[in-house]
């Protein structure tokens, strides 16, 4: 449970947070006390279920507002991964296009190579002596 919470005497918690188990925050000295209710309530993954009577209108409020912002979230996370799944794409079509016109252009070196390899004419040696 969350430190402020657990110093909250029972009638000040929220009625939703009421079946929580209450834990010390802090030990004796002031340092916080990590008793296994505190290590319980920072898993994640547990679900504890909340009584029935404990389910008023500010609960299932909570819960609707949950609900959007879970599904606001996941949207999102989908677009982003559309987004990236998209550029990837057209980043790889890119790469592709760039190393054809690499191979054009080394072609074209070569050839221009062999151009001026033919070409060529040896350069005239002096043969007067001075």
């Amino acid at each position: 449970m969350v430190p402020l919470l657990a110093s909250l005497p029972p009638p000040c918690l929220p009625s939703y947070c009421q079946h929580l188990p209450l834990c010390s925050p802090l030990s004796a000295n002031g340092i916080p006390n990590l008793t296994p209710c505190d290590a319980e309530a920072r898993r994640r993954g547990e679900k504890r279920p909340i009584p029935s009577e404990m389910k008023d209108e500010k609960y299932f409020e909570r819960r609707r507002r949950n609900n959007q912002a879970a599904k606001k979230s996941r949207d999102a996370r989908r677009m982003r991964e559309d987004q990236i799944a998209w550029r990837a794409c057209l980043l790889e079509q890119e790469n592709a296009s760039l190393r054809a016109h690499i191979n054009v252009l080394r072609q074209e070196t070569l050839a221009l190579r062999a151009l001026l390899a033919r070409d060529e004419v040896p350069a005239p040696t002096s043969t007067t002596a001075d």
